[in-house]
């Protein structure tokens, strides 16, 4: 109870998120040490922290930092004393229009030209909270170049297909990132569940 007891008080303040400042109170009121997080490759700003619980060593993680990484959905329930963490299956499929009605696969953009294309999600594995999901693209230098929004009227089921339709110009030589977000009814905030990288070339 005790370890569940550290947990619980832990993951309510990293998910409020005053991360930063409660790790150094946990490791101080339960002996502990800070250790660093990696995640997929990049170290995370706030620590996790090692305690020793009844001779065991159990290392407790930042949720909501891991989640992002890792681009997961994540809150916390206060009233049940729970966080929940969700993980869709989000694949982005870049198309457009051909002659004769054809659709063909998008993966290749020059640099300076204009294109119209659409970026199409295949999702599965849905929160059964999914309030509303969006998508944005930005440029080389991490500015938002054009986006859009799709706000669901009813709980979609476990798998839903999205097409959004994109027009634009591309500016830059380098890599563009196509980006999907989700948000659930017990959150504000949209989380990154899926990315896609669309470089662009000079001819």
């Amino acid at each position: 109870m005790k370890l569940k007891r550290i947990i619980l008080l832990v993951l309510a303040f990293v998910l409020v998120g005053t991360a930063s400042a409660f790790a150094d109170e946990a490791v101080e009121m339960y002996k502990g040490s800070k250790v660093k997080v990696v995640v997929n490759g990049e170290t995370l700003d706030v620590p996790g922290i090692l305690l020793t619980v009844d001779g065991k060593s159990k290392t407790m993680l930042p949720s909501r930092d891991v989640a992002d990484k890792l681009q997961a959905m994540v809150y916390w329930d206060d009233a049940t004393r729970t966080v929940y963490i969700s993980k869709p299956n989000v694949h982005i499929t870049l198309t457009q229009p051909l002659k004769d009605n054809v659709i063909g696969m998008f993966a290749q953009v020059y640099y300076k030209n204009h294109y119209d294309f659409v970026v199409f999600t295949q999702m599965d594995n849905l929160p059964k909270n999914i309030r509303a999901v969006k998508f944005e693209i930005t440029d080389p230098y991490g500015q938002v170049v054009t986006e859009g929004e799709h706000i669901f009227e009813s709980y979609p089921g476990k798998m839903y297909w999205l097409p959004f339709k994109a027009s634009m110009k591309f500016d830059y030589v380098g890599t563009y990132k196509v980006k999907v977000y989700m948000k659930s009814d017990a959150e504000d905030r949209y989380f990154l569940v899926s990315e896609k990288l669309l470089e662009s070339t000079q001819k």
